[in-house]
């Protein structure tokens, strides 16, 4: 196969997010940890003008931050509704319907 100098190969970067809610927080074991969502998606070189400044960073970087419970839980619950996390809604709802039904 000849290579072609005219056509770059594209990447497709993702910029996603989970929260964790400390054992001390005295929430359930089943609810501190959030499902994986995408924030964000891209499509192209990091190098690009119109790349977002996260492409840039090294891959599988982890970036940790600290915020009020309420505020996050307000975020995932948000993003969880995007397009790109359609997926996210569906599996949870079916595993709290799957938890309830084990419970009782």
């Amino acid at each position: 196969m000849d290579s072609d100098d005219f056509f770059e190969d594209l990447f497709a970067f993702n910029l996603t997010l989970y929260v964790e809610t400390p054992d001390t927080s005295n929430i359930d074991q089943l609810y501190r940890t959030s499902p994986l969502v995408t924030l964000g998606h891209y499509e192209g070189l990091q190098t690009d003008m119109d790349a977002p400044e996260w492409v840039r960073m090294t891959p599988g970087q982890r970036l940790q931050f600290r915020q009020p419970r309420g505020a996050m839980a307000e975020v995932v619950g948000t993003v969880a509704l995007w397009i790109e996390n359609t997926h996210i809604v569906s599996n949870v709802h079916q595993a709290s319907c799957h938890d309830i039904l084990s419970y009782h």
